[in-house]
């Protein structure tokens, strides 16, 4: 390595006691180290799960989930009543209610039932003959295929009755009579009556309910008169009578109003078709309350005009009348007013509000805050063919009427079908639009092209679109997703093939929806059953991995699947086991190692998901851990004392080897885990014989094998002289610390302090901070006053939070200090310990009287604090800089400890022939191109000192390069030895060379030969 000049650094001595630089003076020489350590580490490890591990994932989709089935008519009976004609003469029953031999009316099978019985109305040849009431609540009647009820007794007796009953379902019923109400409901609660029709006649009304009635529903229903007589009318629903719902019904012709209610609260007119007569189609009245009528639509009748009704003391009302009393409580809108070519051929008002009658929609609006979404409609109606009458109404909406796709879905009382049953419905009226052209075809094909990929062609003969002549053709593809072609038809085949793949094997239904965008559709449906094209895709997944960093790691699969006809493309899906997961493309199988940074350290299972281009599925998984620890604070608590035989029988010979069994050590009830892989120790020579040098190491490395004395030193010792300093030491598989004696002739005595150890879980990560100081006696700094430890006493010092937050005030768990004793007039020991702990017999500092002495200290926090004890007859100022903390929590920059695989002496100017150095150097060494190496952890020593200095390390900028620190790494006096723990932080940009480097600075008087041996570093990846 060589020495160069860094341009104009001219600094004068620095102070020898732990202050920074002073202003510029002498020249100085500037360091450029080039030699960067190595980052490979023996915690680095290897991991692997052979493919013979991996397993099938069987794929579900497209199979037919298992159903369970179950009797819904447990506990119920079903009474049959069938064709009448079995009946001879209809005079009697000979039918027992059973499906074989039903009954022959249904009266005999509504007096047979029971409350919860189903009854099941077969449609036979002719009709059934009424009347019939039902007495009995609690039953349905259905009529699946439609079923006639012909009432045909004189004197007004109504052809259906519900008397008095509860949750009466009926559905597919039709009622008519000659001179009498078709369906009377009476004192009932909760009836629906579904799906049929009820054929009034005779002066009389089709449906009526009594005032003591409520809950009663008329759903998809043909409300229609027997004959065309003045007095009749289609529902009439009697004061008092509450929660009516009409939806989705045709109403034709009833000269007397097709809904007449009074009084009624709670009324729901939704979505029915009123061919109105001469009164108005819906009249409310009596004050009635909680009504709305909406998505109806409004035609004018033909039978009578108004030029007629006079004949029959009637007039030509508005479409829809609310009295003034009902008016308050009714909504009315989304309703279609039909006229007939460009205006009203009969000049119909829409509507008489509140007593007056409005000619016009505009004019309706611009006076009440009703009918905002009512629409006039000028388009044709289509004849509908009224089921088992002569009447044919216009009912059916044409293509382009205002009413087609138009409905309040939000409306109450809105059913989900039309009167047809057929969805989607959302139009105006009670029928959705009915196409012109409704015979629409097609014939679909479906290809298999390759394990899971098929091709769907549709085709057909067609005429042109009732709408605009434009189709759309969807394929649903049985997996949930689904393709669209927009087609313009003329006549032969349309469409071109579409191809779609699966993502599994299986068997799915492919749906072809065929759609005129005029209201019609018609729907085919295709299965097919895909096999699986390669089982064994698991043999080939096999897994390795391997620790990159101190956070990182490297995986990757097997190079060599099964091949498959159809190519092998690979998707693989990786599952770090932290929550988060990564997908990596691939083809044939070949991959480069996929990374992953954990955000702390511990094990970790990583499975690998293995997709082929067929959609076959493997898995995989291993077991991995991080290469880098994280710190847990203990103690202070004092595990070797060679004095006493604590650790150690005996003082350390001269070139002999301290074995120091490290796991297990400490109390009985909390000792150190046998699965630290780094210790943090306070070690300290005393009474040395001879001068020499401790080296501090690990016996085995991860592996277990066995590690020779390093070429590296971790303190220097003189006779006389106590000498701490902080070691940050690997333990290895055994657990055990070495301890070599340098000395060539001496023995010494050995104390060593536990203040944490490291291990691969998730605990405290290092965060390394521009270095602060937080603590300077001499000025107040941390403690508010000048003033000194006094003898035998101590300080609380605030870590947590100090210096505006450099350390922040929630999450830390422990402090990296350096700790400097200065202007003491007797010798001393500085113990660090957490606050509201008992002082521990542990020792940081050792200091002599008139000495400048620092030691680097790992101090866990009691509290967001920490208590520094002065153990002298005398007073002494004492001086902390902090470099970094741990915390739990996870912070931007946190790293994990990775030791290096041996100490590496990085800097030594004793070798390189460019020494002595002389006070008021600046330089840096380049360290590393890595950004996410955090801080390096140093043994730095000074030797041969010719004056007093100090020697600091710091974040080095190459920007700005003579911006110097304001701490301290250690202190010396001319010809002493002195060594310190260094954790520093590297500079955040990049050299010239593109490197991040650490500066070194050298403040004082003389000259020093300067070492750095570097021991691990801290990563945050």
């Amino acid at each position: 390595m060589t020495f160069g000049l860094l341009p104009g650094s001219a600094y004068a001595a620095g102070a020898t006691t732990a202050a920074s630089a002073s202003s510029p003076g002498n020249a100085g020489t500037a360091l450029h180290v080039a030699q960067t350590p190595s980052l490979t580490s023996t915690a680095f490890k290897k991991f692997s799960s052979p493919a013979s591990q991996a397993r099938r994932v069987a794929s579900t989709s497209g199979k037919a989930a298992a159903r369970a089935s179950a009797d819904d008519s447990a506990g119920v009976t079903t009474i049959y009543a069938g064709n009448p004609q079995n009946c001879l003469g209809f005079s009697s029953d000979s039918g027992t209610g059973t499906a074989t031999n039903p009954y022959c009316s249904i009266q005999d099978a509504v007096n047979a039932a029971l409350p919860g019985d189903t009854i099941s109305i077969a449609n036979g040849y002719g009709y059934f003959y009424g009347p019939v009431v039902i007495g009995t609540s609690d039953l349905t009647l259905e009529a699946p295929n439609g079923a006639a009820i012909e009432n045909s007794t004189a004197g007004g007796v109504p052809g259906f009755v519900l008397d008095g009953v509860d949750d009466v379902h009926v559905s597919g019923l039709s009622v008519s009579t000659y001179d009498s109400v078709a369906l009377e409901i009476e004192g009932s609660t909760n009836v629906v009556f579904d799906s049929g029709a009820a054929f009034g006649g005779g002066g009389s009304t089709a449906v009526t309910i009594d005032g003591a009635s409520s809950g009663i529903t008329i759903t998809r229903s043909q409300i229609l008169p027997r004959y065309d007589d003045p007095a009749d009318s289609g529902v009439r629903i009697a004061s008092g009578a509450s929660t009516i719902d009409l939806a989705s019904n045709v109403f034709a012709d009833f000269p007397s109003g097709s809904i007449v209610a009074t009084g009624v609260d709670g009324l729901d007119v939704v979505g029915n078709t009123i061919q109105r007569s001469c009164d108005s189609a819906v009249g409310v009245s009596g004050g009635s309350t909680g009504v709305y009528i909406e998505n109806d639509v409004f035609i004018d009748g033909t039978d009578l005009s108004p030029s007629s009704c006079p004949t029959d003391n009637l007039s030509w009302e508005p479409d829809v009348t609310v009295d003034a009393s009902s008016a308050s409580a009714s909504t009315s809108d989304y309703n279609d007013f039909a006229l007939y070519g460009s205006a009203d051929q009969y000049g119909t008002a829409p509507y008489s509000w509140a007593g007056t009658t409005y000619a016009t929609l505009t004019g309706f609006r611009g006076a009440v805050s009703e009918g905002v979404h009512d629409t006039p409609d000028t388009t044709t109606f289509g004849m509908l063919n009224a089921a088992g009458t002569w009447y044919n109404m216009q009912a059916v909406p044409a293509w382009n009427s205002p009413a087609v796709g138009s409905a309040n879905a939000s409306a109450p009382g809105a059913v989900s079908t039309d009167l047809y049953g057929r969805s989607p419905y959302n139009s105006r009226g009670a029928i959705q639009f009915e196409p012109l052209f409704p015979n629409l075809n097609e014939t679909p094909t479906l290809t298999q092209t390759g394990p899971y990929s098929v091709t769907a062609t549709d085709t057909g003969n067609y005429g042109p679109s009732a709408k605009d002549g434009l189709f759309t053709l969807t394929f649903n593809w049985g997996d949930g997703t689904s393709t669209t072609q927009a087609l313009t038809i003329g006549s032969g085949s349309y469409g071109s093939p579409i191809a779609h793949t699966y993502s599994a094997y299986g068997s799915y239904t492919v749906t072809f929806t065929l759609d005129d965008n005029a209201g019609d559709k018609v729907t085919k449906t295709l299965t097919t059953v895909l096999s699986d094209p390669d089982p064994n895709l698991a043999a080939g997944l096999g897994m390795t991995g391997e620790d990159t960093s101190a956070l990182s790691v490297a995986v990757d699969t097997a190079t060599a699947y099964p091949a498959i006809s159809y190519g092998l493309a690979l998707v693989e899906t990786y599952t770090w086991g932290d929550g988060t997961t990564s997908t990596v493309a691939s083809s044939a199988g070949l991959t480069t190692p996929t990374s992953h940074t954990y955000k702390a350290s511990g094990t970790y299972t990583v499975q690998v998901q293995v997709t082929d281009n067929a959609g076959d599925t493997a898995v995989n998984s291993m077991s991995v851990t991080t290469a880098g620890s994280e710190y847990t604070p203990y103690g202070p608590t004092r595990i070797l004392d060679t004095r006493s035989g604590l650790g150690a029988p005996a003082a350390l010979g001269s070139g002999k080897v301290l074995h120091l069994k490290v796991a297990g050590a400490g109390p009985a009830a909390t000792p150190i885990p046998d699965d630290i892989t780094a210790v943090v120790l306070n070690v300290t020579a005393v009474s040395p014989s001879a001068n020499g040098f401790l080296a501090v190491y690990g016996n085995e490395d991860v592996t277990g094998a066995s590690v020779s004395v390093p070429g590296t030193s971790n303190l220097n010792f003189f006779t006389g002289v106590n000498v701490p300093n902080l070691v940050v030491v690997p333990v290895g598989a055994d657990g055990v610390v070495d301890f070599y004696n340098g000395s060539p002739k001496g023995s010494v005595q050995v104390l060593a302090d536990v203040a944490g150890y490291f291990t691969q879980t998730a605990a405290s990560a290092y965060k390394s901070i521009t270095p602060v100081r937080i603590l300077d006696t001499r000025k107040g700094t941390g403690t508010g006053k000048v003033a000194q430890i006094p003898a035998n006493g101590s300080i609380t010092l605030t870590v947590a939070g100090a210096q505006h937050g450099a350390v922040p005030a929630s999450g830390v768990s422990a402090v990296a200090l350096n700790l400097t004793a200065v202007d003491s007039t007797r010798n001393g020991v500085i113990t660090a310990y957490p606050a509201g702990r008992p002082l521990p017999t542990v020792s940081n500092v050792n200091y002599l009287a008139g000495q400048t002495v620092a030691n680097m200290a790992i101090v866990p926090l009691g509290n967001g604090q920490i208590v520094l004890h002065n153990n002298s007859s005398g007073p002494v100022d004492l001086i902390a800089d902090a470099f970094g903390y741990y915390s739990s929590t996870v912070v931007a920059g946190g790293g994990a400890y990775l030791p290096m695989s041996a100490p590496e002496r990085i800097l030594d100017t004793r070798r390189s022939g460019d020494g002595p150095v002389p006070a008021g150097s600046i330089g840096y060494v380049e360290l590393s191109s890595l950004s996410y190496v955090t801080a390096w952890v140093f043994n730095a020593t000074v030797t041969q000192t010719t004056g007093n200095g100090f020697l600091a390390l710091y974040p080095f900028a190459p920007q700005n390069p003579y911006v110097l620190p304001t701490t301290s790494n250690l202190n010396y006096r001319s010809s002493q030895t002195v060594p310190n723990l260094a954790i520093v932080q590297p500079g955040t940009s990049l050299d010239s060379d593109g490197y991040y480097d650490v500066g070194i600075y050298l403040g004082g008087n003389g000259t020093a030969q300067v070492i750095l041996d570097c021991f691990g570093v801290f990563e945050d990846q």
